[in-house]
């Protein structure tokens, strides 16, 4: 233990903890975008189904104001 180079071990063990934690925290935000992404693509994709009905109507009602115009 006493040829160790204390200074060389707590620069070298510093940088690999800084390295981890930023590799870490790369992943961690990059998982959360991932999460977040697929779930607001989930959430418009039930959202549009589950208003079908309502998109017809509204469809209709446009086409029945364009027949008026016209």
């Amino acid at each position: 233990m006493a040829n160790y180079q204390i200074p060389g071990l707590l620069v070298g063990g510093s940088s690999l903890t800084l390295l981890l934690g930023l590799w870490s925290l790369r992943n961690f935000y990059t998982s959360k975008l991932n999460y977040l992404s697929n779930m607001s693509r989930l959430l418009f994709y039930k959202n549009v189904a589950s208003n079908k009905q309502l998109f017809a109507m509204i469809i209709d009602r446009a086409e029945d104001e364009l027949s008026k115009e016209v």
